[in-house]
């Protein structure tokens, strides 16, 4: 032991003074309390005052402190840093002398004492062993010694000293020690004016060389050491508050622990601080049994690596959608938090889908969890009082544990086995792959951070670009100096090489997309490795229009559970060849194998692809878009991408076919109906008369060519000639009803 190794010499090694203090709710009768949060405010300065070096050094966020491949998906907790906004304003703030900057205010940054596990850099769940003392002072008289110490002498993590008389704590004497080799100091808020001070510090030091710190250096190259000493540095204090949970040592009887603790620090904070993304929120939050199966999800897909059989990776996936939006940005994503959520949402709470209804959330979310009892297979397991007393909202961590395992067992193989086999996310990943290790092999540690550490640093990087450039042009006082122009210069060339760099990576996706086309086919729309521009322009909007979006996502995983579901009473009966062969159906259409297959991908989505005498794409005719989903695409609309899958799909198992036979045959009724309505509404609008007035003429004829324009819709993606019989197309309601699909919000815009 380190106490015998070390002959009792202590661990803690950073001594920091200040204020002690504790917070702690409890009812009145003392049996409800909350855990103990005890806590040090104190300042961080960038003099040579005793002990601030040791603490600018252990203090970082957490994108510095840990290596994030090591650490299981629940520990990244914490929201990007906008190095663009501390390098161009709060580091200007900071430093300002002007009158504008007579009055600075700055609220403490606050940090977590986190354990670590022994020999390692990864947060341990709880403090080792925590001892409290209280014993008289042998310096001063009638005066008591108060110590909270985390681990015995030779291996504490933290210490707690302050001197208490007649059981009144003293503020005088009262210091937090740290050891920083077994615990360190993750920002939970106030991370950017942390980061305005920490690069400052390190500009002065060198502090840069760390592997884990060196890829954002270059946001801060503008404030050289130079400037930084001309301004009086022992009057730059920042208030900061330690905090600790002395309870987490493994001997509460409630269930947490001290990373759920800190990232309930971190979203309360938070929620009344710079409005943190919707994605982000869904995230970390610790009150919904969703995101509990959401993380599962992610933390399952963050594990794979190079033995796993799929090319999906934890970048594939962007954890912080910007603002509310759910269109992926990520160059290096296909999918992202919003699409996994609103999957995992559909398939846990609400009913299964039928025909192709939009599945639109009305009144507030549902807060039972009968529905996801039913999916998990849950209702024999529990007893019937933890199923009525647990709510989506308000549950037992037993439950939550429950729902993560089953969630684990039954549905991440199925979102897994879809995001990594569907051909066109399997072309998606093999490109990201494959650039990801020529940067490793380039030593481009730059590009690599910024395409693949998934935490948004593509746009950080854009909105540093456009601040330095407009103070350049703007030719703001010190912003024109040689060595400013020549950052900027940089910063121009990184972008073109970024630009450069993921045009790479789609030219090498639209080649995957193609792989398993023969040669011949190859050679009439590849040549010397090079997609035709017309298919290369319709691969990428299939990507970004169709493959990328929620609804598609939603659509390809929950088609095939629910149908599980349904056919087999639980998806618990999926097998490896049932998914394999849904899989393989829906490639069917998704990864063509000859020109034909191309034209009737290209045509299912976008228009006429012709070959000879040169490559050629004309948009429109009897696509998806046009047939099935008229209005505009949003989340809710999913269920009419699974009425295409089901066209796909032919089951071998008769109970499987039944259910997918069944449905496909009412949503088809549904599409012809819906088709000939707008088609009804639109001749009616171009020669401004009623529906009254038509004759019996005119809607035979309008008829016919809704008919045909099914039918060729249908014969492309079976690749056979399909009729549809008239009686297909019978109204069941007014014309009127034609325009409701017109009023939904474009996913891409959301």
């Amino acid at each position: 032991m380190a106490t015998l190794i070390g002959g009792g010499k202590s661990a803690l090694d950073v001594h920091l003074n200040g204020t002690i203090g504790t917070f702690r709710v409890s009812s009145e009768d003392g049996k409800s309390a909350g855990v103990e949060v005890r806590y040090l405010l104190t300042h961080v300065t960038l003099s040579e005052k005793q002990g601030q070096a040791q603490l600018l050094s252990m203090l970082a966020p957490v994108r510095e402190v840990f290596d994030l491949k090591q650490l299981g998906f629940d520990e990244i907790m914490q929201r990007d840093i906008d190095d663009a906004r501390v390098s161009l304003e709060l580091i200007p703030y900071l430093l300002d002398t002007s009158t504008s900057g007579l009055i600075k205010l700055f609220p403490p940054i606050v940090a977590v004492a986190l354990p670590l596990k022994p020999n390692s850099r990864v947060p341990d769940s709880n403090y080792r062993k925590v001892e409290r003392t209280r014993i008289d002072s042998p310096e001063h008289k009638g005066i008591k010694d108060d110590r909270i110490t985390a681990g015995f002498v030779g291996e504490e993590q933290f210490e707690f000293f302050q001197h208490y008389r007649n059981d009144a704590p003293l503020a005088e004497g009262a210091r937090l020690s740290l050891a920083r080799d077994n615990c360190t100091l993750a920002i939970v808020d106030g991370q950017h004016r942390a980061m305005a001070l920490l690069a400052l510090y390190r500009n002065l030091t060198g502090g840069w060389s760390d592997a884990r710190r060196s890829p954002y250096e270059g946001y801060y190259k503008v404030w050289p050491e130079k400037e930084i000493r001309s301004y009086n540095l022992s009057e730059l204090q920042l208030p900061v508050l330690i905090c600790a949970f002395p309870q987490l040592d493994g001997t509460l009887t409630q269930d947490i622990d001290v990373v759920r603790a800190a990232r309930r620090v971190f979203l309360t904070l938070n929620k009344t601080a710079k409005k943190v993304s919707d994605s982000r929120n869904k995230l970390l939050n610790d009150q919904d049994i969703v995101a509990e199966c959401l993380r599962a999800t992610l933390s399952y897909i963050k594990a794979l690596d190079a033995k796993d059989n799929t090319g999906l990776r934890i970048w594939n996936v962007e954890l912080d959608q910007e603002g509310d939006r759910v269109k992926i940005v990520s160059d290096a994503a296909f999918s992202g938090v919003s699409h996994l959520y609103h999957l995992t949402e559909q398939l846990l709470m609400n009913g299964q889908a039928r025909g192709i209804e939009a599945r639109g959330k009305v009144g507030a979310p549902r807060k039972r969890l009968d529905e996801a009892f039913d999916r998990l297979g849950l209702k024999d397991e529990l007893t019937l009082d933890q199923r009525m007393v647990n709510t989506r909202t308000n549950y037992s961590d037993e439950i939550a544990e429950v729902f993560r395992r089953k969630w684990t067992d039954l549905y991440v193989p199925i979102v897994d086995r879809v995001l990594g086999k569907l051909h066109p996310y399997a072309a998606f990943a093999r490109a990201t792959i494959s650039l990801n290790q020529e940067l490793v092999s380039k030593r481009d540690a730059e590009l690599e951070k910024m395409l693949f550490d998934g935490q948004a640093t593509s746009r950080t990087f854009d909105d540093f670009r456009e601040g330095l450039n407009r103070r350049v042009q703007d030719k703001e006082p010190n912003w024109t100096t040689p060595e400013i122009k020549e950052t900027l210069a940089r910063v121009n060339g990184l972008m073109a090489s970024r630009k450069a760099t993921v045009e790479a990576m789609k030219a090498t996706r639209a080649l995957f997309m193609l792989d398993a086309m023969t040669g011949p086919a190859k050679r009439q729309v590849i040549a010397d490795g090079v997609v035709a521009k017309p298919v290369r322009d319709a691969i990428d909007r299939l990507f970004s229009d169709v493959f990328s979006t929620v609804a598609f996502q939603t659509a390809v995983v929950c088609t095939y559970a629910e149908a599980i579901q349904i056919a087999f009473g639980g998806v618990q009966h999926s097998t490896p060849e049932l998914l394999d062969e849904y899989i393989e159906a829906v490639n069917g259409l998704l990864r063509p194998k000859n020109i034909t297959d191309l034209k009737a991908l290209l045509h299912t989505f976008e228009g006429e692809l012709v070959v000879e005498p040169e490559v050629r794409l004309t948009a429109g005719g009897p696509t998806f878009r046009h047939v099935v989903l008229p209005g505009e695409l949003q989340p809710a609309e999913w269920p009419k991408y699974r009425y295409l899958l089901l066209e796909l799909w032919k089951p071998s198992a008769p109970e499987l076919r039944t259910v997918v036979d069944e449905d496909k045959a009412r949503a088809r009724s549904a599409v012809a109906q819906s088709l000939y309505r707008r088609r009804l509404v639109t001749y009616c609008q171009d020669n401004r008369i009623d529906e009254a007035s038509l004759t019996t003429e005119v809607k035979v004829e309008i008829l016919a060519k809704v008919k045909s324009m099914y039918e060729d819709f249908l014969s492309a993606i079976s690749g056979r000639k399909t009729g549809l019989d008239k009686s297909l197309f019978e109204l069941s309601a007014p014309v009127a009803e034609a325009t409701a699909d017109d009023s939904a919000e474009d996913e891409q815009a959301a």
